[in-house]
């Protein structure tokens, strides 16, 4: 199998691009788990990613880091956790080329400012009365 990476809206990777890295899991196992290189990590920098422009654009904007890395160990086969990682990529790489959502700014309704301002008054009135209590 090839491990590459291609989403809907036309981003790729090419194989040679991503970087493997395998260790021994941890956790319970035995000796399986004490002599197989099971636990993947892929490493992608972020400007090997193919695609259109605008959208690796956003990519790069929308990422803390020049690159992604991800680590999986859940299973006990190498090749189903190189699988699992290459899911993750992708869609790590789909949530980054998403654009942000558009922030709609709201106002405040009449009858909400039409209390803050009464209670501003009363708060202030208040405060008026305990000043003049000791003015005699």
């Amino acid at each position: 199998m090839t491990f590459e990476i291609r989403s809907p809206q036309g981003l790729t990777v090419a194989p040679e691009d991503l970087q493997w890295f395998f260790t021994r899991s941890s956790g319970p196992g035995g000796q399986h788990a004490n002599t197989s290189d099971t636990a993947v990590t892929v490493r992608l920098e972020l400007t090997n990613v193919r695609g259109p422009q605008y959208l690796i654009a956003r990519i790069l904007e929308r990422s803390d880091t020049p690159s992604i890395s991800i680590s999986v160990s859940s299973s006990r086969s190498q090749y189903h956790n190189r699988e699992e990682a290459l899911q993750r990529l992708q869609q790590e790489l789909e949530l980054l080329s998403q654009p942000r959502p558009v922030r709609h700014r709201t106002r405040p309704s009449r009858a909400v400012r039409q209390r803050r301002s009464q209670a501003k008054q009363q708060n202030s009135r208040r405060k008026d009365e305990r000043r003049n209590r000791f003015d005699d």
